[in-house]
């Protein structure tokens, strides 16, 4: 599945199921990636973009050690597809001229008034610097066996702070970026 949300004038949401990134082994489809990847640099001309990834923590994954028909489903290796992904990731934004960072929320993030700022600022920063902010789920907040945001939570919180971020913020040249 992929989402694309026109939030505003400026943001544009970009939701992705892992499925259509991973296959069942927990392998990254290459391809499929490198045609997201086209689609956000001619996104990203008119757009500042933001990636979320959503059903990390319920993708399976096979391990080198393991027999190939031993599969793992445990959100212990958010970590390990996490990291999978962003080195595809990285990959495939630099052939397009893009730079990505990723940007782990976890269960909290989103409605913590405290830590609502910070993000904001984060993602400011990512977006001065010309990066896409490619948001995950931090592997951490799997331990309590509960699922870091539910989609709709984590889709209406970036929603919700992309639309707070402050006008004033200087807008970098995105067709000249990458």
């Amino acid at each position: 599945m992929v989402k694309i949300i026109d939030v505003d004038d400026r943001y544009r949401l970009i939701l992705i199921g892992t499925a259509n990134l991973l296959d069942e082994r927990g392998f990254v489809i290459e391809k499929s990636l490198e045609r997201i990847v086209k689609m956000l640099r001619h996104e990203r001309e008119d757009y500042r973009i933001v990636v979320a990834l959503e059903d990390l923590d319920c993708m399976s994954i096979q391990t080198t050690r393991s027999l190939a028909t031993a599969h793992i489903h445990s959100p212990a290796f958010a970590a390990l597809k996490q990291t999978r992904l962003l080195s595809s990731w990285s990959r495939c934004l630099e052939y397009e001229g893009l730079m990505g960072g990723q940007v782990l929320l976890d269960r909290g993030a989103l409605g913590d008034p405290a830590r609502v700022p910070h993000l904001r600022a984060t993602f400011d920063a990512l977006f001065l610097a010309g990066v896409v902010p490619i948001v995950g789920y931090a592997s951490a907040s799997h331990a309590v066996g509960q699922r870091a945001i539910q989609a709709r939570g984590l889709e209406s919180g970036l929603i919700d702070l992309l639309r707070a971020h402050s006008p004033e913020a200087v807008e970098p040249s995105m067709a000249s970026v990458g």
